[in-house]
């Protein structure tokens, strides 16, 4: 049962002032998903209340009124949307698994409807109305892109490595890229706003035109120095090359900043300022076919931007860089995206700036700053100063005579470009006001005509419509519920539940960057610490904020591959998907015809076996002294399995490959979940360090938004000596999340987090001692919160939010997990075996079930996934063409039967399938000797009538049933 809670008219007693964040966060104390900690949040808790005065403080020096107008990134108009999702009660525990039009199967805390929404509506501006893609930050989105065209190329040309070509204007994930997916790069330098000279790009690619080339061109429009790349050019010289030799191009366009402006431009206007229209297309298309459009390949799509890092949506025809990832079974999809989990708030957020302003409104707002942008030129012009006005975006490079303040720079949003030079860009939130500002402080002249005024809208007049409201309060509301059941996947609801309303409070304002890096910097300092480096070797070791495992795992593995780059890694086939994922991009268009990783088989509770690990290194190790290769190993070592949430046992891998006279060269550690509470069973240091009683490893992946249970995030931290620095890592992190981190850290002590996590082990406990008793079948690692289950039907698994894998689905005591919700489980679970075995009973005594002419009596048996025996038995009298299907697609929708005889062997198999909506039909029924398929139907027809009434499900009835 959700709580309706009035914002308006709650009141808090409390020395705490009066302020918005209190009043919402005390407000929502009856949603919470309580924990023992959260227990103690009260108004008289005077830690608390030190900490909500100095939130309050800081969401004060953070207000509108301070945020820099001229800011090329974020301005005030488009944080103010995120005041919707606030009021929805928002954040709340979200993760936007998959793509957009991916199917989340039984996960439900996903904006998908709305992701897809925006992806479509940017799509049909640049010509494609079903594009590809999802929403992420600029540097993913590009990163996603190129590897798609990657992918693409090397489906076209497997025998070339592409080469990727950028100015040094373009977003470092550029460069990035090349290091995940293994390119040749060619930064070439541009002019003084680092536009891409395509002169020399024309010189490169007629350098390698009789090696047939190909290679992926990347041109960005507004880049970090202001600049726009001439797409109009780079497609004639990408036409003329194609013409010319076999080389495959493409064109990938980078508009993370400028896309909205352009893409919204009346046709007139966009053929007034000369610039091209912008269509996405798979297959290039020569330029002089057809003057004033680029077809670009691959497009990142921003501008309403409210952060910076940008959150774009990443646009790519569906037909190009292959079809759907490879399906996860774990999490019931197929991935396609670079991360593997997502923070869906953002995907959100970008969709409602839509819903805010639509094309009308974006076209409004921005012809305002056009006009606005040309009455300062004007001015600047009047007065002499030295000014550059790129067409494709808002921005104005002005040069200074007189560099101001760098406190003047701050307040105002100037972006100092060296050389007395200065970025600014004219936003929808800059007003007269500002322009004054900008004109008396900064190039102390005159104050500007007054007809400026009449340039300032209101931007409070773009609303969100009531519909789009009401919806998400109801998709919150019903989320608030469903958290209290959700069982099956790693993550802590109970964290945003209570922290949600304070975090909302700040989606509107802008945090400054200064303090992000200062938080970081502390939070990586402790995480230093309390992994036992000693101060004077801090400078060793390098990390950052992640968007979540997948990308610290990039980073640390890629960053080992840097310093060993003769390196070969070993992972379990446990590992989590994404690994492997990280691992075949790194690899793919490498010169080598031979894998430079391994997968390494693991014991049943998916923990690597040490002497086949050692096994495995010794058969690598002898393949590379005969290609006359070196050998490293870097090993990537699990605390806790996604699934099993086994942890490998470092210290044996490790002493097995020494007592084969190796060592291991580099140990990344991947504890997304266990880490969130103990980072106490590990030590970081150099290679080949050790300590008495504990793993040395070389780089650490945690996760944010498992145990602590904040928006999905990451931390990574790597041993990075002698100035080295970490392979594809952001230097501009998200600054929610680092707000996020540091709430939690202040409000959630060190006892705290090992409270939670006695509490956890404690329901872990009693989760498998219910079970035991109920006769249900499990396993699990003792120290692990994740227990494993024999595997339910459909309808247990959406109800309890289970991850459900071959046999097994598993059940994780996170601490929002409470007793009643553990009791409710195993009740359930037990219920729904007790009256299916009841209903099989039932039906064979009514019926009176018999075979042959001796008409010896049958019962009824339900097939389970873990009784290996008897399904055993069931697939000898398969064909050999069913039996590798027979478990996945009968036996672990849990609803299949069988009639057998007096010693327990099957004579007819009932194979049942389940449909969404929970309708269950027969499939299939095989026979055994003596039985016949007429009277087998009609016993199967009536079974499955029982079964349906007695489950509460829906029989659908199906024509005929084929029999094997």
């Amino acid at each position: 049962m959700s709580t309706s809670v009035n914002m308006a008219t709650a009141q808090v007693h409390t020395d705490i002032p009066n302020s918005k964040i209190a009043t919402a966060f005390f407000a929502t104390r009856p949603r919470w998903l309580r924990t023992a900690v959260t227990e103690r949040w009260d108004e008289g808790n005077p830690r608390l209340q030190r900490i909500l005065e100095e939130i309050i403080e800081l969401s004060r020096s953070w207000s509108k009124k301070n945020m820099p107008p001229f800011d090329s990134y974020i301005d005030a108009a488009f944080l103010h949307t995120a005041a919707v999702a606030r009021r929805a009660g928002l954040p709340w525990y979200n993760n936007g698994i998959f793509l957009p039009y991916d199917n989340a199967g039984s996960w439900s805390f996903h904006f998908k409807p709305f992701e897809l929404e925006v992806l479509v509506t940017k799509g049909r501006r640049v010509g494609d109305p079903s594009p590809a893609g999802y929403v992420c930050n600029r540097g993913e989105a590009n990163q996603f892109l190129i590897g798609a065209l990657v992918t693409q190329l090397q489906e076209d040309r497997p025998d070339c490595t592409p080469m990727l070509i950028a100015s040094c204007g373009a977003h470092e994930a550029v460069y990035h890229a090349a290091e995940m997916f293994g390119l040749e790069f060619v930064q070439l330098k541009g002019g003084i706003n680092a536009e891409l000279p395509v002169s020399d790009l024309d010189g490169i690619l007629r350098s390698r035109m009789d090696r047939d080339h190909p290679a992926i061109v990347v041109a960005t429009l507004g880049n970090r120095r202001g600049g726009a790349d001439d797409i109009d050019s780079i497609q004639e010289v990408l036409a003329i090359h194609r013409a010319s030799s076999k080389g495959q191009t493409f064109l990938h366009v980078d508009a993370a900043r400028t896309f909205d402006f352009l893409t919204t431009l009346p046709r007139k206007r966009r053929l007034q300022l000369g610039l091209p229209r912008l269509l996405l297309r798979a297959v290039p298309t020569d330029s002089h076919k057809s003057p004033g459009i680029v077809h670009a390949s691959t497009i990142v799509a921003g501008g309403l931007n409210f952060s910076n890092p940008p959150f774009v949506v990443a646009l790519k025809p569906r037909c190009l860089g292959g079809g759907p990832g490879r399906y996860i079974e774990c999490v019931q999809g197929p991935d396609s995206t670079l991360s593997g989990s997502r923070d869906a708030l953002n995907g959100l957020l970008v969709a409602l700036q839509e819903k805010r302003f639509q094309r009308s409104g974006i076209r409004q707002i921005y012809a305002r700053c056009r006009r606005l942008r040309n009455m300062l030129s004007s001015l600047l012009e009047e007065k002499g100063v030295q000014f550059d006005a790129p067409n494709s975006s808002l921005d104005l490079i002005v040069t200074l005579s007189t560099s101001p303040h760098k406190d003047q720079q701050a307040r105002l949003g100037l972006m100092d470009l060296g050389g007395g030079r200065f970025l600014m860009t004219v936003q929808p939130s800059v007003t007269a006001t500002h322009i004054h500002s900008f004109v008396e402080d900064i190039l102390g002249m005159e104050c500007v005509p007054r007809t400026i005024e009449s340039l300032d809208i209101d931007l409070n007049a773009y609303k969100v419509s009531k519909e789009v409201e009401d919806k998400l309060c109801r998709m919150a509301a019903g989320w608030q519920v469903k958290s209290r059941s959700s069982g099956g996947y790693h993550g802590n609801h109970s964290t945003l539940s209570a922290l949600g309303p304070i975090i909302g409070c700040m989606l509107t304002k802008a945090i400054p960057i200064n303090w992000v890096l200062a938080q970081k910097r502390n939070l990586l300092s402790d995480l230093k610490r309390r992994l036992g480096v000693p101060l004077e070797k801090f400078s060793d070791f390098s990390g950052g904020i992640t968007t979540g495992g997948s990308m610290g795992n990039r980073v640390g593995l890629l960053t080992a591959l840097k310093h060993y780059p003769d390196g070969h890694v070993y992972l379990s086939t446990a590992t989590h998907y994404s690994v492997r994922k990280i691992l075949e991009n790194r690899f793919r268009v490498s010169k080598e015809r031979c894998s430079r990783f391994s997968e390494v088989e693991t014991d049943e509770m998916g923990r690597m076996i040490p002497e086949s690990f050692a096994q495995r290194v010794l058969f690598d190790r002898k393949l590379a002294l005969q290609r006359g290769q070196p050998h490293q190993i870097i090993l990537l070592a699990n605390f806790g399995t996604t699934f099993t949430g086994g942890s490998d046992d470092v210290l044996g891998l490790v002493q097995s490959v020494e007592q084969k006279g190796l060592a291991i060269d580099h140990i990344h550690a991947d504890g997304a979940l266990r880490f969130g509470y103990d980072v106490g069973c590990i030590r970081l240091g150099p290679p080949r360090s050790h300590h008495a009683s504990k793993p040395v490893v070389q780089s650490i992946s945690i996760s944010n938004h498992k145990f602590a249970g904040l928006s999905v995030s990451g931390l990574v931290l790597c041993y990075v000596p002698s100035g080295g620095s970490l392979s594809t890592m952001d230097s501009c992190s998200d600054p929610r999340i680092a707000f996020e981190v540091w709430l939690y850290n202040q409000l959630f002590s060190l006892d705290d987090v090992a409270a939670l996590h006695r509490g956890c082990i404690s329901n872990a406990q009693h989760l498998r001692s219910q079970l035991q008793k109920a006769g249900i079948i499990t396993r699990f690692n003792e120290e692990s919160l994740i227990t494993l289950v024999e595997r339910q039907p459909l309808r247990l698994v959406e109800k309890f939010d289970l991850s459900p894998k071959e046999n097994w689905i598993h059940f994780i005591t996170m601490p929002h997990i409470t007793r009643e919700c553990i009791d409710s489980f195993v009740s359930s679970v037990s219920a729904h075996r007790d009256l299916f075995d009841c209903a099989l009973a039932s039906a064979a005594e009514s019926l009176g079930v018999t075979i042959g002419k001796a008409k010896t009596p049958l019962r009824l048996k339900r097939i389970a996934c873990c009784e290996d025996v008897f399904i055993t038995k069931c697939m000898s009298l398969l064909p050999t063409e069913y039996a590798e299907d027979f478990r996945r697609l009968w036996v672990r929708h849990a609803m299949s039967f069988a009639a057998v005889n007096e010693i327990g062997d099957p004579v007819i198999i009932f194979l049942v399938t389940v449909k969404p909506g929970c309708v269950i039909f027969l499939d299939r029924v095989m026979l055994g000797v003596g039985a016949s398929l007429p009277s087998a139907v009609e016993l199967g027809n009536q079974v499955m009538a029982k079964l349906a009434s007695v489950l509460d499900y829906t029989f659908g009835q199906s024509d005929s049933f084929p029999p094997f």
